[in-house]
This record gives C-alpha cells, sequence and structure tokens, in this order.
C-alpha cells in the first residue's frame, strides 16, 4: 500500500488580484507593503473550493494566502503605544489569520495586505524577505506539533514528511527539544537525506524505498519505540500501525489527514479519516494509541517572536524551494501542487524598495 497518497492538483485557476481594497480597518491594523508571500496547502483549498460555495463580505475577488513578508506604510494610531519597535518603514513578516481571509477575501498575494498588529513580528534580521515569508503558518504549525509532542532531552522521536514546509521546521524544532542526546528519525522522499540530516535528522527513510512504511518501522524500531511521532503530511495508516513502535502512553501528534483529492469528495474522506484516528479504539480499527490533530487557525505574537529569535541564533532556518514572480504564480502553484517540493514554494509580489 502507498501510503503517501497523489498530491491535490489545483481544480481551476483563479484570478490572482494584485491590490486589494487597502483601508485600515483598526486602529490596531497595519497596512503593508506585500514583498513575498509564501504558498500553503489551506490557500489551495480556499481559493480551489470555498469560493462555490462561501461569498465573503467583499465585491473584490479572492487574493489567496495567509504568509506574507513585507514593510510597513500605515500604523493604525493605537499601534505606535502597544507595540513600539513596529513602524512605517520597518520589514515584518507575518499571517492572515484563515477566520479573516475566509470573511474579506483578501490574503497576502496582494500588492498590499491590513493585518492586525499581533499578526506580525520583526523580519529576522539573518534572513532574506523571501525566507521570511515562509516563518508564519509552517513554522507556527510546526511549533504547535512540537509543543504537543511534549518531547524533552533525550527522546526518540519520527517525524513524516521533514522536506514539506510544516515538517522541515518540525525536524529542526525537534532537535532542539530533544538535544544532541535525543534521536530524530525522519521520514522523506528519495534524495532528501542530506537536506533533512542538515536540519537536525540522524535518520533518514525513503518511505519509496520502504514500502509498507509501518511495516519497516516495525521491523526497525519496535524494541526501541518512539516516545512521540509528529506527522506532518497525515497518512492514516502509519497512526493505526503505531502501536508497533510508538511508546505506550505517547501521543502521535497529526497536521490531520492528507487529503487524497482537492474535492468536496476529498475533504470528506479526510475528516471521517480524522474522526477515525480519534474515536475508534484498537479493537474497532483505531490506532491503539492516543491521537492528537494539530492546527493552526492564528497564531500568537509570542510564537512568531519566538520564531524570530530562533532564526537569528542560527537553531532554525525556512529552507525555500523556490522564487517566482507574480505573473508566474500559477505556475509556482502547479510547482507546489507536483509534490517535488523541499521546503516553501513563495511568490515575489512586489518592489521592494
Amino acid at each position: 500500500m502507498d501510503l503517501h497518497l497523489p498530491r491535490p492538483t489545483l481544480i481551476r485557476p483563479h484570478p490572482l488580484a494584485r491590490t486589494p481594497n487597502t483601508p485600515l480597518t483598526t486602529p490596531t491594523s497595519l497596512l503593508i507593503r506585500t514583498s513575498h508571500a509564501a504558498l500553503n496547502p489551506g490557500g489551495t483549498i480556499v481559493i480551489s473550493l470555498f469560493p462555490t460555495f462561501l461569498a465573503h463580505s467583499s465585491p473584490a475577488p479572492w487574493v489567496p494566502e495567509l504568509d506574507f513578508s513585507g514593510t510597513i506604510v500605515k500604523l493604525g494610531a493605537d499601534v505606535s503605544a502597544a507595540r513600539p519597535e513596529l513602524a512605517v518603514g520597518q520589514d515584518v513578516f507575518g499571517v492572515v489569520p484563515m477566520g479573516a481571509h475566509l470573511k474579506t477575501g483578501a490574503g497576502a498575494l496582494g500588492e498590499y495586505v491590513v493585518v492586525e498588529m499581533h499578526l506580525v513580528a520583526l523580519k529576522p534580521k539573518n534572513a532574506t524577505m523571501a525566507e521570511s515569508a515562509g516563518l508564519g503558518v509552517a513554522a507556527c504549525t510546526a511549533l504547535v506539533l512540537v509543543r504537543r509532542a511534549g518531547l524533552r532531552e533525550g527522546d526518540k522521536v519520527l517525524v513524516n514528511g521533514g522536506t514539506g514546509g510544516a515538517g522541515s521546521f518540525a525536524v529542526q524544532l525537534a532537535r532542539k527539544a530533544v538535544g544532541k542526546s535525543g534521536t530524530v528519525v525522519v521520514v522523506c522522499s528519495t534524495g532528501n537525506d542530506d537536506l533533512v540530516k542538515s536540519l537536525g535528522a540522524d535518520e533518514a527513510i525513503d518511505y519509496k524505498a520502504h514500502n509498507p512504511l509501518h511495516t519497516y518501522l516495525t521491523t526497525h524500531h519496535s524494541a526501541s519505540p518512539f516516545k512521540s511521532i509528529i506527522d506532518a503530511v497525515g497518512i492514516t495508516p502509519l497512526f493505526l500501525h503505531s502501536a508497533s513502535y510508538l511508546a505506550p502512553g505517547s501521543t502521535y501528534v497529526s497536521i490531520g489527514v492528507k487529503l487524497p483529492s482537492l474535492s468536496y469528495g476529498g475533504m470528506f474522506w479526510s475528516v471521517a479519516g480524522m474522526m477515525r484516528c480519534m474515536l475508534l479504539p484498537a479493537v474497532l480499527g483505531g490506532g491503539g494509541r492516543a491521537y492528537a490533530q494539530v492546527s493552526m487557525m492564528e497564531p500568537a505574537v509570542a510564537d512568531l517572536e519566538q520564531l524570530r529569535g530562533m532564526v537569528e541564533e542560527g537553531s532554525v532556518r525556512c529552507v525555500v524551494d523556490s522564487v517566482w514572480e507574480m505573473e508566474d504564480a500559477l505556475k509556482a502553484y502547479e510547482k507546489w501542487a507536483n509534490g517535488k517540493v523541499r521546503g516553501k514554494v513563495v511568490v515575489h509580489v512586489g518592489s521592494d524598495e
């Protein structure tokens, strides 16, 4: 059984508006001239599925994506008092939260974006604007995944999907959590051993060469099971067989269940898979271990600041697969959809004046 289902593909093209409405919405909001926007699975789901049945409140077309880097061009009246480090001309990175995106249709892939002040942090001094754009949803999700896993110094952990957006951050954060005495095992595709080991992996497992993956893990890791499994892809069979290689009392922490297709049927299948993992006991086909699904709808400013600090200290970096110009944004989505991506796919939206 091939545990890694086909990557979702875009159902149809959608207009990529360059300039959404730009007035400040509250005294605590910011107007930011976008430099780069990073692609995320959530953005693809929104532009491909939601517009067909969910009308947002603005007459403007949908502007996709959630993650961005850019330069502050206007501050709300209350911003300076609450966050004095934010000023006009400062380079920042941040997130358009999913709730606001669904309500207004205004995302990060436009020349300007308006967000609340708690959704941005100063750009790391040692990171490019393209790298900083990838620090929002993916890195914050990885923070929550690793935090939920409860890793400690010396633990042994498995990270599934170590070359994706969230997965590449999860490998680095897991390494930081378990320290030099711990063990980080990473599942990835052929040819990515060097990348995941540069991020902190002790062992890389090629899921294509060791299919079914759960059989390989049972054979090689049942004697010394993992303290936690962090699934940054969402592969249900990996959890359902995890009692063979995940220690009793430990938790399987997942980003969710991967969609088999970018369709309403695929969404239903994914939800059903999550319910099975969370609710069914082992005797009825469940996994026999605790299952926790993690999502990141809106980051905490403390997490954004923590990420900035870790990038500046050199313990975390954003892996950028490729950078595309705005006129090639649909090609960037095609690149992301083909599944052969290492890290983040980023679109250069506007000038960096």
